[in-house]
């Protein structure tokens, strides 16, 4: 059965963040290394203890997301920098897997040597004692944007020499986005099949279950409660009922709301 978590937005301190979790009773959970007003957390040392204290106890995964200021498909030095910034963080923190996505190459043209930068980047970090999976999660804009068609991970993973440190998020919200229909149990079918022969589905370790208002294939990266969108409930459920997927950890990037809110949307997909 999938373990299903959400997305908290760390508004002051890592502390905050897990001690919400705890309070949600969420066996997993996602959050930024950077404050909603676009701060680096600095974390000091007793926070760091007080935080691995509770870490340790309710814990085993846990999902630190990168800052969108990440984007490896480019050579931008000051990109990678702050790219092993917040590896570092996550290593402290005791997160096992980061979240990326991929990236914007220059130019739409020059989407393939945006996939082969980003292949340099990430063999360059893996290469040394990496303490954490990579998810490469898709995204939602096309054009310039890397990982919107999944046949860029297909040629991305030709290129990775680490492959058992890499491995994938896929965000529902920003397949139907993209243009991949989702919106009825045929057409998750279809879907299933596109991931077995672009990322296959051992390399999927989370799902983002989310929905959206926008219509199929807008490019617009916005995200409604699971089930309240023009995805619908019923090919959501289909889609994490699925024997082939019904074992991936889910995250749930929900808009705003109060955390009755929150816990209301979590009891209701748990008993999907």
């Amino acid at each position: 059965m999938n373990q299903i978590g959400i997305h908290i937005r760390l508004t002051s301190t890592i502390n905050d963040v897990i001690e919400k979790a705890i309070r949600l009773q969420l066996p997993i959970f996602q959050t930024f290394a950077v404050t909603d007003q676009g701060h680096v957390i600095k974390l000091e040392p007793t926070e760091i203890e007080n935080y691995l204290v509770l870490r340790r106890k309710h814990f085993k995964n846990l999902y630190l997301h990168s800052s969108y200021w990440v984007n490896l498909s480019r050579d931008n030095i000051r990109s990678y920098k702050t790219f092993l910034k917040e590896i570092s963080l996550a290593q402290k923190l005791e997160f096992t897997h980061f979240i990326l996505h991929p990236g914007a190459a220059e130019t739409k043209t020059k989407k393939h040597a945006g996939i082969l930068t980003l292949a340099k980047n990430l063999n360059t970090a893996l290469s040394n004692d990496f303490p954490l999976t990579i998810l490469l999660e898709n995204t939602a804009h096309g054009g310039r944007s890397l990982g919107s068609n999944l046949d860029d991970f297909t040629i991305l993973l030709n290129e990775i020499k680490y492959p058992e440190k890499v491995n994938f998020c896929i965000d529902t919200s920003h397949a139907y986005a993209y243009g991949y229909d989702l919106a009825s149990k045929d057409d998750i079918n279809r879907f299933i099949e596109i991931l077995k022969n672009s990322v296959t589905l051992a390399k999927i370790d989370l799902i983002h279950l989310n929905d959206t208002t926008e219509k199929l294939g807008a490019k617009i990266d916005k995200h409604e409660n699971p089930g309240h969108g023009n995805i619908g409930q019923v090919a959501l459920k289909h889609f994490i009922q699925h024997p082939e997927l019904n074992h991936i950890p889910i995250i749930m990037e929900l808009p705003k709301l109060d955390e009755q809110d929150e816990l209301q949307i979590i009891k209701e997909v748990t008993n999907w």
